[in-house]
């Protein structure tokens, strides 16, 4: 016994860790067999992608979900031991389930027909409101130009008018300045 454990010290030595690290945690260099965590995360990362698979999948390609009734209960009457009522209403559920689920897959073109028109409907709407929209806003330029214009014309006989008197009242002050000089004083 207390070779073994030499030996094992010998081991711990030479490899830097202890002889029980391999059988939780595998070393990456290490090409013995795969420790039971590493098993562990390699099912446990195949059962994920078949559920994603799975979870991938449309609702009507799957089915009808049975776990609802997978397990009846047996009652202890003599009268119905096989609960028939529970059989006969969940044979009824699945029924209308599946009745339902047929109807969906044979009316699945109408709806994409339906939506087809809806969304060229909107399209179409859309596309009318933009031309009003641009409608109206050359209607709001061409107002916004018609007063530019009507306010041009009502302000320039009044313009020329100041214009005129100012340069007038000019005229009288360098007339009335050549006056001044011209008389002797």
């Amino acid at each position: 016994m207390v070779h073994e454990e030499a030996g094992r010290n010998n081991d711990y030595t030479n490899s830097r860790l202890h002889h029980s690290v391999d059988e939780v945690i595998p070393l990456p260099g290490n090409r013995q067999s795969r420790s039971l965590i590493y098993n562990e995360i390699l099912n446990y990362e195949k059962e994920l992608e078949e559920e994603k698979e799975c979870d991938d999948l449309p609702a009507r390609i799957r089915g009808i979900d049975t776990n609802r009734y997978d397990s009846i209960p047996r009652d202890e009457s003599p009268d119905d031991p096989y609960m028939f009522s529970i059989l006969y209403s969940n044979l009824g559920y699945a029924m209308i389930h599946d009745r339902n689920m047929n109807l969906l897959e044979q009316n699945e073109d109408q709806y994409a027909q339906l939506q087809n028109q809806n969304s060229n409907l909107i399209s179409n709407i859309e596309q009318e409101y933009k031309e009003e929209i641009s409608r109206k806003r050359s209607w709001v330029e061409d107002v916004n130009e018609g007063r530019k214009r009507k306010q041009a014309m009502e302000i320039k006989p009044v313009n020329d008018y100041l214009t005129d008197k100012w340069k007038d009242s000019i005229k009288s002050i360098v007339d009335l300045g050549l006056r001044s000089n011209q008389i002797p004083e």
